[in-house]
């Protein structure tokens, strides 16, 4: 309540999951790669939560099967690099995940999402043999709305921080 989340030791969770990655260099100026999570978080054992604050005493059953809150069932990300000596280094990047329960009773959730990203970098060798790097980068280049973080059983159901709109960064190392 009142902007505070509260946790318990609830029993026995179970916790099964696959990640894939791979990479594909068809050539020595293309290069792809995509990496995939896949996660069953479960409760195990039935236990009782808080309903609505006020809540001294738990009352609400959480059944065994529910998701644990927090987690995604599934997230992936891909991306498309081109390298030219003289163009520099040009990457598309997709990323998405699966819905994220919110809370225990996974009666609130974030909705699943898909984003975007540029980027772009280039490598200048200076006359002192230093090296001089640029990089400029466009993420969220949709500009979706979504939920960036969840606030797993917060007492007043403000479960959500929205992500970051489209924003740009341009970076000299």
């Amino acid at each position: 309540a009142g902007g505070r989340s509260s946790f318990q030791n609830v029993g026995r969770t179970l916790r099964r999951g696959v990640e894939l990655a791979a990479r594909w260099q068809p050539s020595a100026r293309w290069h792809a790669a995509v990496a995939a999570t896949w996660l069953d978080a479960t409760y195990r054992d039935d236990f009782k939560t808080c309903g609505p604050p006020p809540c001294s005493t738990p009352a609400v059953l959480v059944p065994a099967g529910n998701r644990v809150a927090g987690t995604q069932r599934a997230s992936a990300f891909a991306e498309l690099v081109w390298r030219g000596a003289a163009w520099g280094e040009w990457g598309l990047e997709l990323r998405g995940a699966a819905r994220t329960m919110a809370n225990d009773s996974n009666t609130a959730w974030a909705a699943g999402h898909g984003l975007v990203g540029l980027r772009w970098s280039k490598a200048y060798a200076l006359s002192s043999g230093l090296k001089l790097e640029l990089l400029a980068r466009l993420d969220n280049a949709a500009d979706r709305v979504y939920a960036g973080t969840v606030i797993v059983n917060e007492g007043n159901r403000r479960y959500f921080e929205t992500g970051a709109p489209r924003n740009a960064l341009l970076a000299l190392r």
